[in-house]
């Protein structure tokens, strides 16, 4: 639909044109055959871009291959009435202005380059042909009128032209803000778990990595801990999935109060959540922190969700020790898992280092 009005409005351009040439033959000035090449021009432009829209659909008017055409074609009828009827010449060159910035709008650097020499060379052609002598019609009162308002006349187009780059400028600043929202989307998707919107499993080990190198760097230690929600596959199979994916959001917002500001936890597995405990240097003070986290998911009014539910935890907790490996400490913090699964669950447990 759009391209379809552009063609009309090009259809519309040329005839004004033609219509103010026209006067310019009813008052002394001009040959009547040059509205005529104009508005022929016109019909042939228009109408053939109304049928490659219509047969092939939008899009069509922007090929640089037919902006080309277009602005060729433009450039074509006017300088030829510039150049076989020399009192509309001065005006034909103004057009010649407008010609190229419409061409612009649509073309790379290289064909508005090429095109701006061809404009340039056939102008200075058409100027030479008639001895230099630049004329526009303005020996009667009348003429003079039509010659200002054919100038006028330029100007609206000049600002068509400047509206329609604006409008290019905010549609193209419009697609880049869709583009960036669509990144974001993407990079968010690929490091959150969609369901809890915790961080997924390779974002945490990327910030496990990251804390790691950081507290290498500050000769400090911290803590990870991993979490797993007791006999959560029962909960799946009594309740149903959509039960257990409640309990799972839940268990994540649990976690989230519950913990410390600089700490930071992901989803890690259906049911296993990893949490990084920058600065609990200290296994008591990593249990501490955990044990907080436990007593939240146990104690937590459970019968909103529903009436004979109740969810708890298990925790395995380590302390990076001097030049251990991630995968060592994340090791580690799965085998004090398995502990406290191993000794009743609804607990917490650590795997100390083993000795060298």
């Amino acid at each position: 639909m759009n391209d379809f009005r552009t063609c009309i409005a090009v259809l519309v351009f040329y005839l004004i044109d033609a219509g103010l040439m026209a006067l310019f033959c009813a008052f002394g000035a001009g040959n009547w055959a040059s509205p005529m090449w104009i508005a022929g021009t016109g019909l042939v432009v228009a109408g053939g871009g109304a049928v490659l829209v219509h047969r092939f659909g939008g899009g069509r008017l922007d090929d640089p291959r037919l902006v080309i055409v277009q602005a060729g074609s433009a450039l074509v009828v006017t300088l030829g009435v510039a150049l076989f009827d020399p009192p509309l010449m001065a005006l034909m060159l103004m057009t010649v202005i407008v010609i190229i910035p419409t061409a612009a709008l649509r073309l790379a650097p290289g064909g508005l380059l090429s095109l701006c020499m061809v404009a340039a060379v056939a102008s200075f052609a058409v100027v030479a042909a008639h001895g230099g002598r630049l004329t526009i019609p303005a020996d009667t009162a009348a003429q003079q009128a039509l010659s200002g308002m054919f100038l006028l006349w330029t100007l609206v187009k000049g600002a068509s032209i400047n509206l329609a780059g604006m409008a290019l400028r905010m549609e193209l600043n419009d697609s880049h803000e869709r583009l960036a929202a669509a990144l974001l989307r993407v990079e968010q998707l690929a490091e959150r778990d969609e369901l809890t919107g915790l961080p997924n499993r390779r974002r945490m080990q990327a910030a496990l990595a990251e804390e790691r190198e950081r507290c290498s760097r500050n000769g400090v230690s911290f803590s990870v801990a991993m979490l797993d929600i007791d006999h959560f596959k029962r909960i799946n199979d009594l309740y149903g999935h959509p039960m257990g994916d409640a309990v799972l959001r839940s268990v994540a917002q649990l976690m989230r109060t519950a913990l410390r500001k600089p700490d930071l936890v992901g989803r890690v597995g259906g049911e296993e959540f990893l949490m990084i405990l920058p600065g609990a240097a200290r296994l008591e003070e990593a249990k501490h922190v955990v044990e907080r986290v436990r007593a939240a998911i146990e104690g937590n009014d459970w019968s909103a969700t529903r009436a004979d539910l109740q969810v708890t935890a298990s925790i395995g907790v380590a302390v990076g020790e001097p030049g251990e490996s991630v995968e060592s400490l994340f090791d580690r913090a799965d085998r004090g898992l398995y502990l406290a699964k191993q000794g009743g669950r609804n607990q917490v447990a650590a795997d100390t280092p083993r000795p060298h």
